[in-house]
C-alpha cells in the first residue's frame, strides 16, 4: 500500500486510511470503504484537507467540519484535477477517498520542507542579522506558507523573513514588508524578495524578482513606500550611461500617450521604459523638454540614454527626433545631430565607462584573435602557459570546470595542465618560477533537499555530480606548487555558479588574456565517452578569444577583483599581477570592452549587470543583421524587448542553438525555449531565423552538435564573445565575463597595416561551418540570407520547429504541476538576480 509522503499530512491516521481506500464524508468516516460510516471524522484530518484546498486557492472554511461547503469544494477539486468518476455515479460525490487523498499527497509532497526545517532557516537568518541595521526584531507568531506552497513568511517586530523556494532567507523591513504584502506578496507582481533589505542613505531599498521598493523615510512601522516595476527598477540599479539618476522621488507611472510605457522620477533624471525601446535614463532637463511637448507625444519614446557629440555635449534620441544637451546643461531640439565618432564602424556598440556600476572604458590598440572550438583554442592556451617561467611571470585561471589532467594538445602528455604548471613554477636555481593562482567553481546542490521535486530536478543541471571532485583535485594540485594558490569558490547567490572562463598570462613584459566559452574540459577536445568527455554532442562547438593589449589588462582586473575580495585569498602570497603595469605601448586594430555579470554581494555589494547592458545596447543598435549562438536560448524579458527592436530595424537575425537532444542538463528547457522563441518567429516571419545545430554526422547527438559558444555578432561591426548565455541567470545572477571587439581603423584611430574585419571574418567562418559551404559564399551577409532560408544539402543546422510537441519533466513517472515547475524554473534553473 502507498504511504503518505507530504509533511503536512504526516501522522494523521484517517488520511493514511483514505489513501488505502477509506472514505471521509459529510456523515462521518467510512474506515473500510464499504459505504457505511462507522466512526466520526477526525477534525484534525478534516482541517488538514480543508487547509490544503485553501492553499490551492479554493474558497473553503477551515473549521474541521466536513459540511456541505467542503463537499462542494472537494467535488470541484476532483473535477479540476480530472480524477475519474466512481463507477455507478454520473458526477463526483465530494467524498475524500483514495483518489482525492492520493492527488493531494502528490501535490504537497512537492512543496517545500517541513516547518521545523524552515524554522531553522529563519532562525539562522535572524541570528545572522541580529544587531545590524537590517535586524527585523523578534519573530511574532508562527510560519505562514506562501500561496505557491514553496516558501514561508515569518512575521517579525520590524518586518519579516521570507524563505524563498530556493531556501534563501530574505529580510524585508517595514514599511516595505507591509507594502509587499498589500500587493499580494509573492503571488503579486513583485514576486519573491531577491535579497535582504538594504539601508542606504537613511532609506530602505528592497529588490524583488518583479521590481523593487524604496521607503524614503527609512525603517519605520509606517511611512511612504515607492514601488517600481522591474524595467524601471533594474535600469535604476544599473544605469550604464555615464551619470547617476539619484534617488527615486515617485514610483512608476504610466506614460500618458503609450499605455505600455512607464516612467519613474529621480533626483537628477527620469527613467522611461517601454518593451520596444528599453529603459532609458534622461537627465531632468532633457526629460522636462520632452514632456513639455504634448506630454512627450511629439517626440515619441526615448531610444537612447545619450551619446557623446562632437561639441562635448550629448544627444538623446527619440522615436520622433532628438534633444541635444550642451556641456553647460542647456537643452534644445537637435537638428541633424551626429554622434561623435559615428564615422568609426562599430563605435556605437561601446558604452561609456560607469565605475559605479563596474564598467570600464573600452581600450584601443588591442590585437585579438578568435579560435573556433577547443581543438584550436586549448593548444594556443597551452603555448602561452608554457612561455611563462620567469620570476615576474604569472598564470591566473578562472574556470567553471578545470581538469589539470587534460592534455591540452591531444596526444602530447607534456601539455597536460598539471605538467605545464609544474614546469612553469619550477624556477631556475634560486630564481623562482611563475606564480599560478586559480579560482574554480565549488558546485553545490542547487536546491535544498527538503523540496522533493526541486531536489530531484535541480542536480540534473550544471553537472553537479561531476564538477566538484574535478575542480577539487585541480585546487589541491595548484596549492602544492611554489608561490601559488587556488580557491574552490562557492561564494555566490544560493543557486548560482561561477561561470567565467579566464586565462591571463604574463610572459616577460607581454600580457595576454583568453576568454570565451572554452573550459579546460575533455568535452572541448574529445567525443562523448573518450578521455573523460561526458557531454552529448562533444567536442562542443565553441568560440574563445586571445587578447593582447590594454584589453588583457581589463581581463586581469577581473581576476584581481574576485581574488582580492575572497576571504581565503589572504592566506596566499600577494598577487604579482595586482601591481602589473605594461612596459611600452602596443599597436593593434581592435578596440575591446570587458563587461561582466555578478550577483548581489559576490564579490561586490551590489549586482554588476554590465554584460546585459552591452548586449542590449548591441541589439538595439542593429541596423542590418545579427547572429547569435547559445546552448539554451531560453531568453528573458530584457532580451525579448531588445530583439524586437533589432528585428524591426534589421533585415534578419540568425540564432543557432544546441539541439534539445543534446541538452540534457536543464530540465524543462524544451518548454521554456519554445515559450520564448515561438512568439518571436510568429511576429517576425522570415526575419527571426532560429536553428538547432547538427553534428559532424548530420545528427543532433554526433560530435560538435552541442553549440556551447555564447556570442553576438552585429552588422559585421562588433563581436561580443564570452560566457553569457541568453537567460536571466547569465544576465543577472551568476559570475560571467564578456569581451566586445570592434575594428577601430578610422579617423579617430591610427591606421595599421594589417587591419582586419574581425566580426565579419568570424561570422563568415562560423556560417561556413554551420552551412557547410565555402566561406566566399557567405562573405556577403545579405546574399547569404538565402542559404539560411533554404539550407544547403549537408548543412549542420536544422530549422527550429516552434510547434513541436513538448514533454515536460516528471518525477517517478508522475506529472509535475506547472506551478511547481514554474517555482523550480524561477528559483533554481533560471533565477532573476
Amino acid at each position: 500500500m502507498a504511504s503518505i509522503t507530504a509533511p503536512r499530512f504526516a501522522g494523521l491516521a484517517q488520511l493514511q486510511q483514505c489513501l488505502d481506500g477509506a472514505r471521509m464524508t459529510s456523515a462521518g468516516f467510512d474506515s473500510d470503504g464499504d459505504q457505511v460510516v462507522d466512526v466520526p471524522n477526525d477534525p484534525a484530518a478534516v482541517t488538514a484537507v480543508q487547509q490544503a484546498l485553501a492553499d490551492l486557492g479554493y474558497v473553503i472554511a477551515v473549521d474541521g467540519d466536513y459540511g456541505s461547503g467542503t463537499v462542494d469544494i472537494v467535488r470541484q477539486f476532483k473535477n479540476d484535477e480530472g480524477l475519474p468518476v466512481p463507477p455507478g455515479l454520473i458526477q463526483h460525490d465530494g467524498v475524500t477517498g483514495s483518489g482525492t487523498m492520493g492527488r493531494l499527497d502528490q501535490i504537497f509532497a512537492q512543496e517545500s520542507g517541513s516547518n521545523g526545517e524552515l524554522k531553522a532557516i529563519v532562525d539562522a537568518k535572524l541570528a545572522e542579522v541580529a544587531g545590524t541595521d537590517i535586524d527585523p526584531g523578534q519573530q511574532v507568531g508562527g510560519l505562514v506558507r506562501t500561496v505557491d506552497l514553496q516558501g514561508v513568511i515569518a512575521a517579525c517586530e520590524r518586518g519579516l523573513v521570507c524563505v524563498t523556494p530556493a531556501q534563501e532567507a530574505c529580510v524585508v523591513l517595514e514599511p516595505v514588508a507591509t507594502q509587499w504584502r498589500n500587493t499580494g506578496a509573492e503571488a503579486g507582481p513583485f514576486r519573491y524578495p531577491a535579497g535582504d533589505s538594504a539601508v542606504l542613505g537613511g532609506r530602505v531599498v528592497q529588490d524583488f524578482g518583479g521590481g523593487g521598493m524604496v521607503a524614503p523615510d527609512g525603517p519605520a512601522a509606517q511611512g511612504p513606500v515607492l514601488t517600481m516595476g522591474l524595467p524601471v527598477w533594474s535600469r535604476w540599479r544599473e544605469p550604464i550611461g555615464g551619470f547617476d539618476p539619484g534617488w527615486p522621488t515617485t514610483g512608476t507611472v504610466a506614460v500618458g500617450f503609450d499605455g505600455a510605457a512607464e516612467f519613474g522620477l529621480f533626483d537628477a533624471a527620469t527613467i522611461v521604459s517601454h518593451p520596444d525601446t528599453g529603459g532609458q535614463v534622461l537627465p531632468t532637463a532633457v526629460a522636462n523638454l520632452w514632456q513639455s511637448m504634448s506630454g512627450g507625444a511629439d517626440l515619441g519614446l526615448p531610444t537612447s540614454s545619450g551619446t557623446a557629440t562632437a561639441d562635448g555635449g550629448r544627444v538623446f534620441g527619440f522615436t520622433g527626433g532628438a534633444i541635444h544637451q550642451a556641456v553647460d546643461g542647456t537643452v534644445a531640439l537637435a537638428v541633424n545631430e551626429v554622434a561623435a565618432g559615428e564615422s568609426v564602424p562599430g563605435l556605437r556598440f561601446l558604452l561609456p565607462a560607469d565605475p559605479n556600476r563596474g564598467l570600464r572604458s573600452a581600450t584601443s590598440d588591442n590585437r585579438v584573435k578568435a579560435f573556433i572550438g577547443g581543438k584550436q583554442a586549448l593548444p594556443g592556451m597551452a603555448a602561452d602557459i608554457a612561455a611563462a617561467t620567469g620570476p615576474d611571470d604569472f598564470i591566473y585561471l578562472i574556470n567553471w570546470y578545470c581538469s589539470v589532467n587534460l592534455a591540452m594538445q591531444p596526444g602530447n602528455p607534456d601539455t597536460t595542465l598539471r605538467k605545464l604548471l609544474e614546469v612553469a613554477t619550477r624556477g631556475n636555481g634560486p630564481q623562482p618560477g611563475a606564480q599560478v593562482c586559480a579560482m574554480f567553481w565549488k558546485s553545490k546542490t542547487q536546491a535544498n533537499d527538503t523540496s522533493k521535486t526541486l531536489a530531484t530536478l535541480s542536480p540534473l543541471f550544471f553537472g553537479d555530480q561531476l564538477l566538484t571532485p574535478i575542480n577539487r583535485e585541480s585546487v589541491a594540485f595548484i596549492n602544492s606548487l611554489p608561490h601559488s594558490g587556488a580557491i574552490l569558490d562557492g561564494r555566490h547567490l544560493i543557486v548560482g555558479s561561477h561561470h567565467q572562463k579566464v586565462l591571463v598570462v604574463r610572459r616577460g613584459n607581454q600580457l595576454v588574456a583568453w576568454t570565451g566559452g572554452v573550459d579546460i574540459n575533455p568535452d572541448r577536445l574529445h567525443e562523448k565517452g573518450v578521455n573523460g568527455s561526458f557531454a552529448t554532442g562533444s567536442p562542443l562547438f565553441d568560440v574563445h578569444v586571445r587578447i593582447e593589449g590594454a584589453g588583457a589588462l581589463d581581463v586581469l582586473e577581473t581576476f584581481v577583483d574576485r581574488w582580492n575580495r575572497h576571504p581565503e585569498s589572504s592566506s596566499f602570497e600577494p598577487l604579482r599581477g595586482a601591481a602589473f603595469a605594461p612596459v611600452g605601448g602596443m599597436t593593434g586594430p581592435h578596440s575591446v570592452q570587458i563587461s561582466h555579470t555578478y550577483g548581489r554581494g559576490f564579490p561586490f555589494p551590489y549586482p554588476v549587470l554590465s554584460g546585459k547592458a552591452v548586449l542590449e545596447n548591441a541589439l538595439r543598435n542593429t541596423r542590418r543583421h545579427a547572429y547569435m549562438t547559445c546552448q539554451y536560448f531560453v531568453g528573458s524579458e530584457s532580451l525579448r524587448d531588445a530583439l524586437r527592436v533589432a528585428l524591426r530595424a534589421a533585415d534578419f537575425v540568425v540564432v543557432v542553438m544546441a539541439p534539445l537532444e543534446a541538452v540534457d542538463d536543464l530540465p524543462d528547457i524544451a518548454f521554456r525555449r519554445q515559450a520564448f522563441v515561438a512568439p518571436l518567429m510568429a511576429e517576425f516571419p522570415g526575419k527571426f531565423l532560429a536553428f538547432e545545430a547538427l553534428g559532424t554526422a548530420g545528427t543532433p547527438t554526433s560530435p560538435e552538435a552541442y553549440v556551447h559558444s555564447k556570442l553576438l555578432l552585429v552588422d559585421d561591426e562588433v563581436a561580443c564573445i564570452g560566457t553569457l548565455n541568453y537567460s536571466r541567470r547569465s544576465w543577472t545572477h551568476d559570475s560571467e565575463v564578456m569581451a566586445s571587439i570592434i575594428d577601430t581603423v578610422g579617423p579617430t584611430f591610427p591606421p595599421v597595416a594589417d587591419a582586419s574585419a574581425f566580426a565579419a571574418d568570424l561570422r563568415t567562418a562560423l556560417w561556413a561551418e554551420h552551412l557547410q559551404v565555402p566561406a566566399a559564399s557567405v562573405s556577403d551577409p545579405a546574399a547569404a540570407k538565402s542559404n539560411w532560408l533554404t539550407l544547403p544539402l549537408g548543412a549542420r543546422v536544422r530549422p527550429y520547429n516552434p510547434s513541436a510537441p513538448v514533454t515536460r519533466p516528471s518525477v517517478a513517472g508522475l506529472e509535475i504541476s506547472s506551478r511547481i515547475l514554474d517555482a523550480y524554473w524561477d528559483t533554481a534553473a533560471d533565477p532573476q538576480g
